[in-house]
């Protein structure tokens, strides 16, 4: 009989071991599956904020189209226009004629000062409508 007890302690000692070692092992997954769902709930929210994203690049790209189409001006008429606009700048500085707010070193001011500013002219482009073109970087952000 003595036998038999060793026997049925032994092994409800070992359904215990077992029961905690179950309890442990489903806690450690139930904390492991709950971190999954907030990285999958974050992930889902990255993933929202990078397609509203994508979507308003998207609507910016098709509004610059759009606005470029209606100028009717291909780049390489802008880049004529570019060559000319330069010509233009360097035939000024070469003939000593003064433009936008400043003077050039060399030029002789009337008023008591003793710095010279490099002039600076400010194209902006317009349509055939005469409407303002913005224009964007990359990131749609405008440039000065």
């Amino acid at each position: 009989m003595m036998a038999s007890t060793k026997v049925n302690e032994n092994l409800r000692n070992k359904i215990l071991n077992d029961e905690v070692q179950f309890e442990k092992t489903f806690k450690e997954l139930k904390t492991k599956l709950f971190e999954k769902e907030n990285e999958i709930n974050r992930l889902k929210h990255d993933s929202s904020i990078t397609k509203d994203q994508l979507q308003t690049m998207v609507e910016k790209y098709q509004s610059c189209k759009k606005e470029l189409e209606s100028t009717q001006i291909t780049c390489e008429k802008w880049v004529e226009s570019c060559k000319g606009y330069e010509l233009m700048l360097e035939k000024q500085i070469k003939s000593n004629v003064k433009f936008s707010n400043g003077f050039r070193k060399n030029d002789q001011t009337s008023e008591n000062t003793t710095e010279n500013e490099v002039g600076l002219v400010e194209v902006i482009p317009t349509n055939l409508v005469g409407q303002e073109i913005k224009v964007t970087n990359i990131n749609g952000k405008e440039i000065v």
